[in-house]
């Protein structure tokens, strides 16, 4: 729930850069940068310290202990890493938004930021919510034979976590 501020604030910011560029574009790529680090912080304070394969409850194997693992967010809590992907979207579009701003106004420090931030996120949201990216891809029917792997390993776990989570009921 902790998204819901930037996903708010951070496009105001952005609105905010069309009219001043230079005080709204630095708040904004501060506000990003501050985003994607609790992001990243709220996905590693989350991994398993022990998890070890083929034991009892879930009974992973090796693979499904790393896939696990690296994408503890999604797994756990995947509404909250869906809205976390989503506002990684959300300041793509802003970004985009503070870049045209601050390249008509010839400030290009700031364009180069944007782009930056613009990319950054784009690599966060998949790492954030991969079961959404790898299942609209095997949609389109563009999946390489090692994401169609990791598809295969995500759906496991989630199976998995289902069937203890029905059986605790």
């Amino acid at each position: 729930m902790l998204s819901i501020p930037f996903a708010v604030a951070l496009p105001l910011l952005a609105l905010w850069a069309v009219f001043q560029v230079l005080p709204a574009a630095w708040y904004f790529l501060g506000g990003v940068v501050l985003f994607c680090i609790w992001a990243l912080a709220a996905n590693a304070a989350l991994r398993p310290k022990s998890l070890i394969p083929e034991t009892d409850p879930y009974n992973f194997g090796v693979q499904e202990v790393e896939v696990f693992g690296k994408h503890p967010l999604y797994f756990r809590h995947p509404a909250q890493a869906r809205m976390i992907s989503s506002t990684c979207s959300l300041l793509q579009g802003s970004a985009v938004v503070v870049a045209a701003a601050a390249a008509f106004r010839q400030e290009w420090l700031p364009v180069a930021l944007s782009v930056v931030a613009f990319f950054g996120c784009a690599n966060l949201a998949p790492f954030l919510n991969p079961g959404h990216f790898l299942r609209y891809h095997a949609a389109r029917g563009s999946l390489t034979p090692e994401l169609q792997w990791k598809l295969g390993l995500v759906e496991s776990v989630e199976e998995k976590l289902q069937s203890v989570a029905s059986t605790a009921k």
